[in-house]
């Protein structure tokens, strides 16, 4: 592995709202989440479960109460080919890290699907109860992410990032990095 080509890609990926109408073959979503099974997670419990929603009506129902009225980008939801939900099933030793472990995951998908010519948005706003009803998800299950996919018709800019002194501390919060 080339080490610039891993840190490239970290640096490149955006957030894709706008997709070609161009199906996304099975053969790449597994191999993205064959990637996806290499995340780390805490003592390697993998509590990790994806759904992939590829018919029209489920991603309509995902949108769910999110109008462009309301929430204009939310239409990608609709127009992109491919939307993976990320969800788990508490466990009652485990559940303090289940959520990072299935946030990793969620990483790995973006970073995979970036890797191979793909645009991705991971979404944080939904209706869980939507989302679980809409995909007969378990009552129990904590939907953590819903990611859209696709090839992308847009390059965005990257966007301002912090520089490192407002966010890295020596020692302790009251040292300037």
């Amino acid at each position: 592995m080339n080490d610039i080509s891993l840190i490239e890609g970290l640096k490149t990926r955006r957030s894709i709202r706008s997709y070609l109408d161009k199906p996304v073959p099975d053969s790449l979503i597994e191999e993205l989440l064959d990637v996806v099974r290499w995340a780390p997670s805490s003592s390697n419990n993998q509590p990790w479960r994806f759904v992939v929603v590829r018919d029209q009506q489920k991603k309509e129902n995902l949108r769910g109460g999110l109008r462009d009225a309301v929430i204009p980008f939310s239409k990608h939801i609709v127009e992109a080919p491919v939307v993976f939900v990320a969800w788990y099933t508490p466990s009652i030793i485990l559940k303090k890290w289940q959520i990072s472990d299935v946030s990793n995951a969620v990483t790995y998908l973006l970073l995979a699907a970036h890797a191979r010519g793909l645009g991705t948005c991971w979404i944080g706003w939904f209706s869980e109860e939507r989302v679980k009803k809409t995909l007969n998800l378990p009552r129990n299950a904590v939907v953590v992410a819903v990611v859209t996919a696709g090839y992308t018709s847009e390059n965005p800019e990257p966007r301002r990032r912090k520089p490192i002194s407002d966010i890295t501390y020596r020692e302790t919060f009251d040292t300037s990095w």
